[in-house]
Parts: C-alpha cells; structure tokens; sequence
C-alpha cells in the first residue's frame, strides 16, 4: 500500500476511540501518533510534522475546527479528514470552506478509514513525484549547461602560450622604461600560469571519467572551479 509510506495524526479525546483508530491505522500506515485535543494536536503537528491529520470536532481547549483551520492556514497541502456524525449543517459548510479533504461518520469502519487513507496518500504520492520530477528536469538543465561549457573550454588551452607572448612583450617593453614595480607584476602572472594549467589538466583528466547517468549535480560543480582565466591582462 502506498500509505506505507506516510504517518498519520489521530486528535480524538476519547481514548476509547483513540486507540482503535491508531489501531485500525498502525498495520497499514508508516507511522500513527495521537493526542488528546485541538491545542496538543497543534503542538504534536507542528512537531512531528505527519503527513495526514484524522480529528474528532468536538474536544476540549481547541476543537477539531478551530485546529483544521490553523493547520490549513499554515499547510494548506496537508490532508485532514473529519470524525463527525455532522448532525449540523454548520460544521459540514465549516469544514468545505475550510478545503477538508474527507468526512467520516463515527466511529469509522476499519475498511472505509484505509480505503479513505489510501486514496489520500496515493494523490500525496503523486504530488511528491511531480516535485521530484521538476527537480530532475532542472537539474538536467543544469547538467546540460555546464556539458556546454566543458565543450567551449578548449580556449582555456590556447591561453598559456598567447599569455606567455604577452607577458614577454609588455616584461621587456617595462624592462627598458624601468619600471620595476610593473615588471615585478609581470613576473608574478608568470609563476601563476603553471600553477592554473595544472589546475585546469586536473579538472579536465575527472571530467574525461565522470558517467553523467550517476554523477550527481553538487558533485559536477565541485569539480569544475574554473572562475578566472589563466592569464588576467586587465
């Protein structure tokens, strides 16, 4: 059963019915917790965090209402289901208005509540594989992206030897004005070359054995550093 995979909140301030309901639940569900009343079952929501929420209407300090509406004000996805017999017609516009996701007579039968529970956590399933299939698609766009920049990277080889040109023009060119500070410059850029060609072969020799079907994202991005060129004549 996909509900397997989800917990579930049971606020009921009977432990009669408490009980029974956690143990209807249990055998089918990833985890059941339970509490007393509208104001600890806000408290055990915001806690534990369950993925769907079973309350009774009528209990102590917060009802079952009042606790839907501050749950649903704060976590409009999360799917809460109603124990009432509904003998008002006030509580059943209450709880449409509120976006209550199911409605269940008590106490409820075992069969009806997991038939009930498993077409919730079976709309929750999909909404998580959507999410994660909007996170694969942007992280292959990303993928995709720096598999373009390593195709446009060859220039980076080009530079060293048209750096070195350079360097060598602009050392004599100073050399003979006397200007020392600049030239002293100039060598620097100089002993910084071998240092980013190194760098750059590096990246290059694990980019050539990376399987891009595997590697993850965070792992791509750590390997390619690249963020100045190897000679900077600005």
């Amino acid at each position: 059963m996909v509900l397997n995979s989800f917990t579930v909140l049971c606020v009921e301030d009977s432990k009669l019915q408490r009980e029974t309901i956690k143990k209807i639940i249990l055998p089918y569900a990833k985890d059941v917790y339970t509490t007393v009343d509208g104001k600890d079952g806000i408290d055990q929501f915001l806690k534990l965090k369950p993925d769907i929420v079973i309350t009774d209407i009528n209990m102590p300090n917060i009802d079952g209402m009042q606790m839907s509406k501050m749950i649903k004000n704060r976590y409009p996805e999360t799917p809460i289901i109603l124990l009432t017999q509904f003998d008002k017609i006030e509580n059943l516009k209450k709880a449409i208005y509120l976006g209550i996701d199911s409605f269940m007579s008590k106490p409820p039968k075992e069969d009806d509540l997991i038939k009930v529970l498993e077409s919730i956590a079976i709309k929750l399933q999909h909404k998580l594989d959507a999410k994660k299939l909007k996170e694969i698609e942007a992280n292959q766009e990303k993928v995709e992206s720096l598999l373009v920049f390593l195709k446009e990277i060859g220039h980076h080889w080009r530079q060293p030897l048209s750096a070195v040109t350079t360097i060598a023009t602009s050392y004599q060119l100073k050399k003979e004005n006397n200007l020392y500070n600049s030239v002293q410059e100039e060598i620097n850029d100089i002993a910084r070359i071998p240092e980013k060609i190194n760098k750059l072969n590096d990246m290059l020799l694990a980019v050539q054995n990376i399987d891009f079907n595997k590697i993850e994202l965070h792992q791509l991005e750590k390997i390619i550093q690249i963020s100045d060129p190897i000679y900077n004549n600005s």
